[in-house]
């Protein structure tokens, strides 16, 4: 008797820039990396920054809201001012989807189109290409840990050929210094392209610390599919590297390759953010922990 086909795992686009995933059948919304690190990571900057946001948009775009607020509308314009703050985030969401979308591309070899949200980013992709020289690459791959019940995508896995890793050391260098070069001729050091796991940020305010938490996940995948929607048959196992960096691509067309220690205790404190969304997230199970109120045994007053 044939065996019956296993059940798909893949990634579904949801909406512009989001997506959710399927692991063998099942529906893993709300495990994704980044919306487990979002719903279980407290983000305090982020009070500020909504405040910021709100107060922006009531200083500039009153023509749109005030005459809501004096025509009698007065909960419109208040709804308009709370929602402000999206359109921001969506437009930077949109802007990072394209971003992978095309170093996806680009990394394959293929000439891209860009416009003017993206086009000097991709100038400081292309020059990241060209110092580093990446090669053996895989871009835009979906993870599953199925331990711990995640799923994720990973920017770019290569290895750098202008970078190169002494294992003996532990690190990389773009160039060895003279002892180390001794060393080398002597064969008591061996060097490589060294292998990074990388993933891109976009914002204009930097990288925030949980990207280190984020890469971490994505290191401890268990499994690799080898596009984003793939025959389960043709998982493989989540490639070694030597490190994780992010590439942070700049408005001014620059970068910065900067490595973080996406390490054992980083996975950890993924995995502990990740119980504290499935606990407190809109779907988390902290609700059904509160049952119903126990009523008061009072006697029913007897009349005299």
């Amino acid at each position: 008797m044939a065996q019956a086909p296993r059940p798909p795992t893949r990634r579904v686009r949801a909406g512009k820039s989001g997506h959710r995933y399927i692991v063998d059948g099942k529906n893993y919304s709300g495990r994704g990396v980044t919306k487990l690190i979002g719903d279980g990571i407290p983000k305090p900057a982020l009070i500020g920054w909504a405040a910021r946001i709100t107060a922006e948009a009531a200083v500039y775009e009153r023509d749109t809201w005030l005459p809501m607020a004096t025509g009698g509308r007065p909960k419109a314009a208040i709804e308009w001012l709370k929602e402000a703050r999206w359109q921001s985030t969506n437009e930077a969401a949109v802007r990072g989807t394209d971003v992978h979308v095309l170093a996806a591309r680009l990394a394959d070899g293929e000439t891209v189109d860009v416009d003017d949200r993206t086009a000097s980013l991709v100038d400081a992709y292309l020059a990241f290409r060209d110092d580093f020289l990446p090669e053996n690459e895989l871009s835009e791959r979906m993870i599953v840990n199925r331990t711990h019940v995640y799923a994720g995508t990973f920017g770019l896995v290569a290895d750098l050929v202008a970078y190169e890793w002494v294992p003996e050391l532990g690190k990389a260098r773009h160039k060895l210094d003279d002892a180390e070069a001794e060393l080398l001729d002597e064969g008591k050091l061996t060097v490589r392209p060294a292998r990074v796991l990388v993933d891109y940020k976009t914002g204009a305010s930097g990288i925030y610390p949980e990207a280190t938490i984020q890469l971490a996940a994505y290191r401890n995948a268990e499994a690799m599919l080898p596009g984003l929607e793939a025959n389960p048959e043709d998982e493989l196992p989540m490639p070694e590297v030597d490190f994780a960096a992010v590439l942070w691509l700049r408005d001014d067309a620059t970068y910065e390759l900067r490595p973080v220690l996406a390490d054992e205790r980083a996975f950890k404190v993924f995995l502990y953010g990740a119980q504290i969304a499935r606990f407190a997230g809109r779907d988390g199970w902290g609700s059904t922990t509160i049952f119903s109120p126990i009523e008061p045994n009072v006697a029913e007053e007897v009349a005299a």
